[in-house]
């Protein structure tokens, strides 16, 4: 029963899983194929080094003349990362909060199924839609980097887009405990891109102010991210801290779900 609806999830999102990845592929190819301006480039050397050194790191643009340093600066370091955080978060409210909304969720409770049942198909939905963005996204940008000899490693290349999708399975998670204690779509997309705007500042910006720097290490984005897996090797617990706090929450959701009422406001 979980398998089948977990593929009439899947169709509900097709629409706009393609909207966010064309959007995305869009925006890598486009600032891919900037690389041969920024190669060797001194101004851009100049410029970064007229920045205060914390400034620069926070918006990870330190070498924006080395092909790795381009991709983290221009898109790693915060764009991709976010967009697929949003898109991860749009697909679950889709599934949930705006389905009940408009009055499915009622219909689909009153077959023989469960309630734990139908959020768990929609987290499997959600989470297959977001592997498959971030399976895109590499494919994508690997061929990118062929056609403009950016030469970055493959492996290093990998394990960021792996981690941005973790990223994004964070700010699903999220946004699906919020649809399990609310029908209200606003709710649940505000909790997944409020959790990853908000782990962005945390990371990014706490660290310029003086004493605030150890409240970095409180965010799910600076778990993932904050290691700069492009020019870096990620330690083994960017991935498991992620993981963890996403299953944390999908697991609490069931609970809170089957404590409500279901129905169309």
């Amino acid at each position: 029963m979980i398998s089948v609806l977990t593929t009439g999830a899947l169709r509900a999102l097709r629409r706009s899983w393609l909207t966010w990845a064309v959007s995305i592929i869009a925006l890598i190819v486009l600032t891919t194929a900037f690389w041969p301006a920024f190669e060797n480039s001194p101004d851009m050397s100049d410029l970064t080094a007229s920045m205060p050194e914390g400034l620069v790191q926070a918006l990870g643009i330190g070498d924006l003349g080395s092909p790795e340093g381009f991709l983290w600066g221009n898109l790693y370091a915060l764009l991709v990362p976010l967009l697929m955080a949003v898109a991860a978060a749009s697909f679950t409210t889709t599934l949930t909060a705006r389905q009940e909304e408009s009055g499915q969720y009622e219909l689909l409770l009153t077959q023989p199924v469960s309630r734990t049942a139908v959020l768990t198909s929609r987290a499997l939905a959600v989470l297959a839609a977001t592997l498959a963005l971030g399976l895109t996204v590499f494919l994508v940008q690997w061929i990118a980097d062929l056609i403009w000899d950016l030469g970055t490693s493959v492996s290093r290349l990998l394990s960021t887009v792996v981690l941005c999708a973790l990223t994004a399975l964070v700010a699903a998670a999220a946004s699906l405990v919020t649809a399990a204690v609310t029908s209200r779509p606003s709710a649940a997309l505000g909790a997944g891109v409020g959790l990853t705007v908000a782990g962005y500042v945390v990371s990014a910006l706490f660290p310029l102010r003086e004493g605030w720097k150890d409240f970095q290490y409180l965010s799910p984005w600076n778990w993932a991210l904050g290691g700069e897996p492009l020019t870096h090797a990620a330690e083994w617990w960017r991935y498991a801290a992620p993981v963890g706090l996403a299953l944390l929450l999908a697991v609490l959701a069931p609970s809170l779900f089957d404590r409500r009422d279901v129905h169309a406001p």
